[in-house]
């Protein structure tokens, strides 16, 4: 993830560009992985099972994750899908023959 920040910001992109940039990049990969995994027929676990307990690891070796934590830690999913499917729905229909 740090990584990933570091290459989107020595592209030039901004923080905000960035976060947004990577949460439209895991939504994509995450959807795909989704896909895959349910046409394999394997089970999706309930959001209610009880996940394992989080270790808390400290970001002072993640300088990006440290600066954008707050943003990358805000939910705007809703909005953010609303947002990609109108985009997506506006190139279809741009690109769709007459």
């Amino acid at each position: 993830m740090e990584t990933f920040l570091d290459t989107l910001i020595s592209y030039g992109f901004d923080d905000r560009a960035a976060v947004s940039a990577y949460r439209a990049y895991t939504t994509f990969l995450l959807g795909q992985l989704l896909l895959e995994v349910s046409a394999r027929g394997a089970s999706l676990s309930s959001v209610e099972d009880e996940l394992p307990e989080k270790t808390l690891r400290s970001l002072s070796s993640y300088p990006n994750l440290q600066r954008m934590q707050k943003q990358l830690s805000e939910d705007h999913s809703a909005t953010e899908f609303e947002e990609a499917l109108e985009s997506l729905l506006d190139r279809l229909e741009n690109g769709a023959p007459r």
